[in-house]
């Protein structure tokens, strides 16, 4: 049998193409919707903070559904009409936002926005990890992706910041805010349906091929529940939930933490937060050529090592430097620059990893990887506030410390052992590596 090369690679070598520009859209949405605009909307319209808090939960694990759209996708070869239709949803659901009274409104436009949200994110992974590029290349590309990503929210805290200021001098209205954010993701849609064809295409015909060529050498079976909990994909995906069960708990309410745990001011936490998140995009280009070159589990083990001697300096500050005023702060600060540094290993490598041990198609795994995230920060959540309720603000490190040791043991006694050997090898349509196809 004779190799044929894709003509993924000679398409694309990793430069810049217009539909990244859905990431960074994105990313302009997340933070102003999730975390500053609706909860104070709501709060206003409601006067009750539960209304807000539920609003946001319901938002937060309406990602569960993205599985349901990550399969139809793979099975119809319909990336770009759901992620499409996704996009309409989220629209709509701001919009009803913007101009609801009542809790029933408020929930129907939470769901919306939530269920739209996740295959948003996960048909942009799955037109960089599906099309057939080379690792290098692909690492490249996620890169791009990545970029765009952090730009969005980094633009997308100061813009929210303003609009709310002028919200509160009474030159605009919350609906004229919710129209803005409507607009931005307006334009993700037009991106979508004008920019998006020549990469969904290319996805779909590699699938294509390689599912027909996978029917050939061996007919697809079907496989239980237990035994993907069970393979190399289960224990990827429950490395990506202890990961993220971690991380919450000192980054879901940093503000917050930083501020109970060494007095930072919150308008200080979050400028510097800003300012990290601007450093960590000189990261990405790095992490993507290590990435390329070594795969996920280097660039994994890395980020959770990371936040754990992270998470372990911020205790040392804590227990040594309490109370010390401005060096406390100072080095509280620094730390936290520090964790936001490393967050492209994690963010990063997991959509590879979860790519390279997928059992199904490529929208299905990237879905059921958003789905663990939802699942993971409400956990993460809860636990942390917890935590910080019963024991106080510096029992939020030891979530971070706990968590990242249990998932580097997943990783490095379950999941490298068996991508070295071969075993549990994913689906040929999810094999990034394989630069040809069989014919």
């Amino acid at each position: 049998m004779k190799k044929e090369t894709t003509s993924a690679d000679q398409s694309n070598e990793g430069g810049f193409e217009l539909w990244y520009l859905i990431s960074f859209f994105f990313g302009l949405l997340w933070p102003a919707m999730f975390y500053v605009l609706t909860q104070t909307y709501v709060l206003d319209v409601t006067g009750s903070a539960a209304s807000a808090g539920l609003v946001l939960a319901i938002m937060g694990l309406g990602a569960v559904a993205a599985p349901v759209f990550g399969s139809l996708a793979d099975r119809y070869r319909a990336h770009r009409p759901i992620q499409i239709f996704s996009l309409v949803l989220v629209i709509g659901g701001i919009l009803i936002m913007g101009f609801a009274q009542d809790e029933l409104f408020f929930t129907l436009a939470a769901i919306m926005v939530g269920v739209g949200l996740a295959p948003v994110s996960v048909i942009n992974t799955v037109y960089v990890v599906a099309a057939g590029h080379s690792p290098e290349v692909e690492a490249r590309v996620l890169g791009w992706v990545q970029r765009m990503t952090f730009a969005g929210v980094i633009l997308g805290g100061f813009v929210i910041g303003g609009l709310l200021q002028l919200r509160a001098q009474g030159v605009v209205s919350y609906a004229t805010l919710f129209v803005i954010c409507a607009a931005a993701m307006g334009v993700a849609l037009l991106l979508a349906i004008f920019a998006t064809r020549d990469v969904a295409a290319r996805v779909a015909k590699l699938a294509a091929q390689r599912a027909e060529q996978a029917n050939q050498e061996a007919p697809p079976g079907k496989f239980s529940l237990g035994e993907m909990l069970k393979s190399t994909f289960g224990l990827g995906m429950l490395v990506i939930f202890l990961v993220h069960v971690g991380w919450i708990g000192m980054a879901g309410q940093y503000v917050n933490f930083l501020n109970g745990a060494f007095g930072v001011n919150p308008a200080v936490a979050s400028s510097v937060n800003s300012v990290a998140v601007f450093l960590s995009l000189f990261v990405i280009g790095f992490t993507g050529k290590w990435l390329g070159g070594a795969g996920p589990v280097p660039v994994l083990t890395a980020g959770m090592v990371g936040r754990a001697i992270g998470a372990l300096a911020m205790l040392a500050v804590g227990w040594l430097l309490g109370g010390a005023g401005g060096t406390a702060v100072a080095l509280a600060l620094l730390v936290w620059v520090a964790l936001r540094l490393i967050n492209p290993f994690t963010e990063m490598g997991n959509p590879v990893l979860a790519a390279r041990t997928a059992l199904g198609g490529a929208a299905q795994a990237q879905a059921v990887m958003i789905a663990i995230f939802a699942l993971a920060i409400t956990v993460g959540n809860i636990l942390a506030g917890q935590l910080a309720e019963r024991i106080g603000w510096l029992a939020l490190p030891w979530q971070t410390i706990i968590f990242s040791i249990l998932a580097f043991l997943v990783i490095w006694f379950g999941v490298r052992p068996r991508l070295a050997a071969g075993d549990n090898k994913p689906d040929p349509e999810m094999l990034m590596a394989e630069r040809a196809v069989e014919t």
